[in-house]
């Protein structure tokens, strides 16, 4: 049963994803709103996820999460591109996240310290979670 819905999940994630995909397959979180995306931005991205696709696996494989699971909350959640905190504000006024997985360090009341919680299941620094590749998906994993 469980299977079950943990396959549910990964097909609407992925259904959400393909769908916000559609229009703009080439997003990045270091773009702002209504800005072009520049070649060196759009190789940055690529690069990536190349570097990415190893860790979803190793993540998966570590915890026991389906690696297309991460792979899918990393697109649903920021289009697998990692926010830059110092180049802009949220577009939507809500706070940026951290990482490729997208996670909130609860900073502004608005969601979970998810970055916190994930630190200390992993006995590691905040900082790591925030601004390592590989540790911020073992983080979403944990």
């Amino acid at each position: 049963m469980l299977q079950l819905r943990i396959l549910i999940l990964i097909g609407s994630l992925i259904l959400i994803g393909l769908a916000a995909s559609a229009s703009s397959i080439w997003v990045s979180s270091n773009v702002a709103p209504g800005e072009e995306l520049k070649d060196e931005q759009l190789e940055e991205i690529i690069a990536l996820r190349q570097l990415a696709e190893p860790l979803f696996e190793t993540s998966a494989q570590e915890f026991g999460v389906p690696a297309d699971l991460l792979r899918a909350y990393a697109f649903v959640q920021t289009r697998w591109a990692v926010p830059d905190h110092n180049r802009h504000e949220s577009c939507t006024h809500m706070p940026l996240p951290y990482g490729i997985m997208g996670l909130h360090d609860g900073q502004q009341g608005v969601f979970r310290n998810q970055v916190g919680r994930a630190a200390r299941l992993l006995g590691i620094t905040e900082d790591e979670v925030k601004t390592d590749l590989a540790t911020n998906i073992r983080a979403a994993a944990a």
